[in-house]
């Protein structure tokens, strides 16, 4: 008699469960999800350039060592310089228009003219007239408010085998050799604020951070320091996808697998694979006729799925609320409230994509550029 091991027996129950799941037919809601910052009424834009750091130190022409070993044998000049500032700030500006301009959301005044209208202040005029003046709803000012940049050598003592000189017992002697290691630590926090053009009030301020570090063995002299703007331009692509959600409506979906067919009714076969193949509203068509018919909950369930991923959340909910007062069923409660937060997400979004949304404005005569900057 053939014995099944714990092992065995659990890859068997696993396997059934991978196939149980992977059997079930997956149901695509597609919705869209509304920007965290409701810029519906901010559809015409003006980015300012970032401003840089004002606060990094310029760098040593070479880089520090940490220990007497490195301080004496190693000089490895630094990667960067005093313009590494200035060069971040306009990758930042790069990158933040161009995020907003490939979200079709916007109107993007560049920083070119934007800059010239917020430097209308310091020549006596108001620039949230000069904005308004260009159609300007808000202006939006990037900034660099910390940089940080860690270079330094560290020597490390390391033994290894010497092929070329034997022992008494012809086996390669030990040898003690000194490594040397440049190590790399960046740190970088981003922020933006949107200032409505007519009220100079600040609509919102976002924050970012990230950090990132790298290690390299080095020679003694002459190795070609790794730039570290490589490492920080890394960084600031990493936050471009948050800026997305936070500034404009983005395309979601949910995946849900329709409820099996228990107690099975045969004749939904064809509905079945109507919803495999992708034929999503006559697959809720079947479903639905089922359910009036016979009142079948998987039948019913499927089918407000279906009418949800046809577009119809509406009517999808509709019939969930009126299931849920027949049938006792957690399956029917939670798709209710899911479909229910997925229409509040959508209505939100398309408020937002429609401008319904606006602010309330009060003239004012404080000046933008002196309320972002601070001077």
């Amino acid at each position: 008699m053939r014995r099944t091991t714990k092992h065995g027996f659990f890859i068997i129950v696993a396997l059934v469960m991978f196939l149980a799941v992977s059997c079930a037919t997956g149901v695509t809601i597609n919705y869209t999800q509304p920007a965290e910052i409701n810029m519906g009424s901010y559809r015409n834009i003006a980015v300012a350039s970032t401003v840089p750091y004002k606060g990094l130190a310029n760098p040593p022409f070479f880089v520090r060592a940490i220990d007497a070993d490195a301080f004496w044998d190693s000089y490895v000049t630094s990667s960067y310089d005093s313009s590494i500032t200035t060069k971040v700030a306009s990758y930042a500006t790069q990158k933040f228009v161009s995020t907003l301009e490939r979200s079709g959301f916007f109107s993007v005044t560049g920083p070119e003219k934007t800059d010239a209208m917020l430097q209308a202040g310091t020549f006596g005029y108001n620039s949230s007239e000069v904005l308004r003046k260009n159609n300007i709803d808000a202006v939006i000012i990037p900034k660099i408010t910390n940089l940080n940049i860690n270079e330094f050598i560290q020597s490390k003592k390391v033994q290894e085998k010497d092929y070329d000189h034997k022992d008494k017992n012809g086996n390669p002697t030990v040898v003690t050799k000194t490594r040397y290691y440049l190590y790399q630590n960046v740190s970088i926090d981003f922020s933006y604020t949107i200032i409505d053009a007519r009220t100079s009030q600040v609509v919102a301020v976002k924050n970012f951070s990230a950090s990132d570090s790298d290690y390299w063995e080095v020679d003694r002299y002459g190795f070609l320091t790794p730039d570290v703007y490589n490492m920080i331009k890394g960084m600031i692509d990493g936050f471009q996808g948050y800026i997305t959600k936070q500034l404009v409506p983005t395309n979601a979906r949910k995946n849900v697998s329709l409820m099996a067919n228990k107690p099975k009714i045969d004749s939904l076969k064809v509905a079945y694979d109507a919803a495999k193949e992708g034929y999503t509203s006559r697959a809720a068509e079947l479903f639905l006729r089922e359910y009036s018919s016979s009142g079948h909950l998987p039948s019913g369930y499927n089918g407000a799925l279906l009418t949800a991923a046809a577009g119809d959340l509406e009517g999808a909910i509709t019939l969930l609320q009126e299931m849920s007062l027949r049938y006792s069923s957690s399956d029917v409660e939670k798709l209710l409230s899911n479909l229910i937060t997925i229409k509040s997400r959508n209505d939100e979004a398309m408020k937002q994509l429609s401008g319904e949304v606006t602010a309330n404005l009060s003239d004012t005569t404080m000046d933008i550029y002196q309320v972002v900057m601070g001077n």
